[in-house]
């Protein structure tokens, strides 16, 4: 098992590496761009060049996470619009980074059924935008707030059932998001049952990058995750 670390981007996505080896971290997550925006100044090819050379330098395994203003499953024209351009762009950012997975929050709609199609349809159209393309998108497990879908593996399967090309996604399980929708992962017992829960709902060959640990607050109260 590597344990790493989220890590900060600023002054480049290429500076992210050294931040990890100086917190002792055996893998990273980085965003790509700013998390919270839509624009983000474009990826020079000199920083696509740093970075690769960091990553071979340390050897260190990078993963991305995706922009938290997306959602595949909106069925409105102008949020889905911003929410596939923002996709395809972290898509190709990775592309270029040589960061072979992107892990997104699938999204959400009240209509349970409706929002899964609509998530499904939405990777295709991601996926057609970026033909060829290494670099793969995980969709992560979510905890289940509101009308967020893919906190039941049935609602994950459900998508991978749906998309045409599977086989370009991949599965992140974040235990913390697990736990609080439900799946125990209290006992040794519990735990076990759940990670066979999760495969034997992968019919679709779809790869999984592994899971998230457990983080704290700085007031140490509560579990969180992003």
């Amino acid at each position: 098992m590597r344990v790493g670390a989220h890590e900060s981007i600023a002054g480049g996505v290429s500076r992210a590496l050294a931040r990890a080896e100086e917190h002792g971290a055996r893998s990273l997550q980085v965003f790509t761009k700013n998390a919270r925006g839509w624009k983000a100044p474009p990826l020079t090819e000199e920083e696509c060049r740093a970075f690769r050379e960091e990553v071979r330098r340390t050897g260190l395994p990078v993963v991305a996470h995706g922009s938290y203003l997306v959602n595949l499953g909106t069925e409105e024209p102008a949020q889905r619009e911003k929410s596939l351009d923002c996709v395809v762009e972290e898509l190709t950012r990775c592309e270029r980074l040589g960061i072979p997975f992107l892990i997104l929050h699938p999204g959400g709609h009240p209509d349970e059924r409706r929002g899964l199609a609509l998530i499904s349809r939405a990777l295709d159209e991601v996926h057609a935008r970026t033909p060829r393309f290494q670099s793969r998108i995980c969709l992560e497990v979510t905890a289940g707030q509101g009308h967020c879908l893919g906190w039941r593996f049935e609602h994950l399967a459900e998508v991978l059932s749906q998309t045409k090309d599977a086989g370009r996604l991949g599965i992140c399980l974040d235990t913390c998001h697990l736990f609080a929708a439900g799946y125990d992962l209290s006992t040794e017992a519990g735990y076990h049952g759940v990670m066979e829960e999760s495969t034997a709902r992968n019919r679709w060959g779809a790869g999984w990058i592994g899971m998230k640990k457990w983080a704290r607050e700085r007031s140490g109260s509560r579990p969180s995750a992003a």
